[in-house]
């Protein structure tokens, strides 16, 4: 009992002593030289307490993301220390050597600058494999840390689809990742079922024997174009692992904590894969085969089969592909249509899905139909044609005849197919917008007694009205907009009290991270209501500066900073307990309510 009473001791004063240290900004990069649109990745890590991070310039650069922020905690021989890292990845857009000035904090009433950090942008960058602690790893190396491409099938036909899936393996924690060189798909058609942007899932997988947390990164069906040797190139990715370190150490603090642990910055990458296409088969190719490959059905239909048909009554023509294969990639048919019938190009309805099986559904064809003539026609069959991938030869499928039977409508009908119009009476409404000009109409001349009438004085201060009406509204939208500022910030306790309420019941059911996403969205949107700031002007700076303008004491101030920093902290912390959940619960009503009272 002593001794775990030791250990609890000893464990609050190195805390305090850490907290108490002076604080120290440490900027890093990924890489020191780099291509010209090259990805690259700078950090800055804060050690000890500090506030009010302010970047450096970045305008030689393109901010592809950023700031992505991550806590850690290491307990060295015994020796504790808390950092937090705030990182930007981004792309040098020429070539030179770019000097990236130093970031800043503030700690303890001092401004902390973190050192400058110079980059050497070429054409061609030299491997950086070995440099700035970055481990450069492939697919097929047994590490804790590795990204690896496969394919369903590495020997196809041109327009046969395949999947491709990029996986990352780890037996390690992975604190940061980044996206630094997509694959490329040159010669394929592609399409996503699995991206980059969407959030991935670890899941237990055994690879080569060895148990790994294994999550897919991106999946893609990909159709090959031509035939010949095309190949997926590598996908690239920076990532931040994080290593435990065992402590060699006798002292029992450092048994019962496990030592400490320590991130490393690393480049992941897949080997590129060759996929072998084959050409189709030329030999019973037949005449009307457009490139379609899979396992398709054809439905064919009118759409007014059970009605009377009359000339210039229009009817629809409906050709409906389905199955698997290349669905998207199927073009319209050409219609060979009487010449009685005129034709127009076709709509394309599409029900089509991309999953892990490939690409599969349906694509509609309508085709709009109107016959200009009375008569019996016969519309010439329509086939369809693709290459089987499993019967590995080509299929036909042909429509059923369709016969239109069309009788005389109203109009008169002339050899090409247009009305003939004999007689002025015979002019009703042609396509509802033509008729014939009237040449006799009721219009009267009026004389000319507007100047100096009622009317023209009326009209004449018209403008002046609407200007001081203009006036007169402005007026009360304004007055508006003030009172609702003010209703906000009135409110902004009450809210607070609700969001905090919440937080509560999180609290009350030992849920340590939504009890501290709502614990933090509390203070924020407190803050925002009461001092009328946006999501973006809500910064320690300007929250600090709003509030010394509104009269609010130093020491409050301060207060709140430091409830907010524990609150946004302890949303990241990689060791997550539950024991100060009470304490910072209280910590935060009371600091709001303390704020309430400097601005009243």
């Amino acid at each position: 009992m002593k001794l775990n009473l030791f250990s609890i001791l000893l464990f609050v004063f190195v805390s305090q002593f850490c907290w108490a240290q002076d604080a120290t900004l440490v900027a890093s990069t990924s890489r020191n030289q780099v291509g010209v649109g090259e990805q690259f990745q700078i950090t800055y890590t804060l050690k000890g307490a500090g506030s009010n991070f302010r970047a450096p310039d970045l305008h030689d650069f393109v901010v592809l993301s950023g700031p992505n922020q991550s806590s850690s905690m290491e307990i060295i021989n015994g020796n504790m220390s808390q950092s937090i890292s705030l990182s930007y990845i981004i792309a040098a857009q020429r070539e030179g050597k770019f000097t990236i000035g130093p970031a800043a904090i503030s700690s303890n009433g001092k401004q902390v600058n973190s050192k400058s950090l110079v980059i050497d942008v070429v054409k061609n960058p030299a491997s950086q494999n070995s440099r700035n602690g970055q481990q450069a790893m492939d697919g097929d190396d047994n590490s804790d840390l590795f990204l690896r491409a496969f394919v369903d099938k590495s020997k196809v036909y041109v327009g046969e689809q395949l999947v491709v899936t990029f996986k990352i393996y780890t037996k390690v924690s992975i604190v940061q990742n980044a996206l630094t060189k997509a694959p490329v798909f040159n010669g394929f058609w592609s399409e996503d079922i699995v991206s980059p942007n969407q959030q991935a899932t670890l899941r237990p997988e055994v690879f080569d024997g060895v148990q790994y947390q294994a999550a897919e990164i991106k999946k893609t069906v990909i159709m090959p174009q031509r035939a010949g040797t095309l190949e997926i190139t590598e996908m690239v990715m920076d990532v931040v692992k994080r290593v435990q370190q065992r402590s060699r150490s006798n002292s029992f603090f450092d048994q019962f904590f496990g030592g400490g642990y320590q991130d490393l910055r690393a480049t992941v990458k897949s080997k590129p894969i060759k996929i072998e296409v084959m050409p189709l088969p030329t030999a019973g190719k037949p005449l009307d085969f457009n490139g379609a490959v899979g396992d398709f059905g054809m439905e064919c239909r009118l759409s007014n089969t059970n009605k009377t048909l009359k000339t210039n009554d229009a009817t629809n023509l409906y050709i409906t592909l389905s199955g698997k294969g290349n669905l998207k990639l199927i073009d319209p048919f050409k219609l060979k249509l009487p010449p009685e019938i005129e034709g127009y190009d076709a709509k394309i309805n599409d029900k089509i899905s991309t999953t892990t099986s490939g690409v599969s559904g349906s694509r509609t064809f309508d085709y709009l139909l109107i016959p200009r003539h009375s008569g019996k026609y016969q519309l010439p069959p329509i086939s369809f044609s693709y290459f089987d991938i499993s019967k590995k030869s080509y299929v036909t499928l042909n429509s059923p005849d369709f016969t239109l039977d069309v009788e005389k409508g109203t109009a008169n009908e002339t050899e090409a197919g247009t009305t003939v119009i004999t007689a002025k009476e015979d002019v009703k409404i042609l396509g509802n917008d033509i008729r014939y000009i009237k040449t006799k109409t009721n219009l009267q001349k009026t004389g000319n007694d507007f100047f100096g009438s009622t009317k023209f004085y009326m009209l004449l201060l018209l403008p002046l009205s609407l200007f001081a009406a203009f006036l007169l509204f402005f007026k009360k939208y304004t007055n508006s907009l003030n009172d609702t500022v003010s209703r906000k910030s009135k409110k902004a306790t009450q809210i607070a009290r609700k969001r905090l309420a919440l937080a509560n019941n999180y609290l009350q059911q030992n849920n340590y991270d939504a009890f501290y996403n709502e614990l933090f969205k509390s203070i924020n949107g407190y803050l925002s209501d009461k001092l009328n700031l946006s999501a973006v002007e809500l910064t320690k700076e300007k929250i600090s500066e709003v509030l010394l303008a509104k009269g609010t004491n130093q020491e409050a101030i301060n207060l709140l900073l430091l409830t907010l920093n524990k609150s946004e902290f302890a949303r990241f912390a990689p060791v997550k307990s539950t024991s100060a959940m009470q304490t910072d619960y209280a910590d935060t009503v009371s600091t709001i309510s303390k704020i309430e009272e400097e601005l009243k």
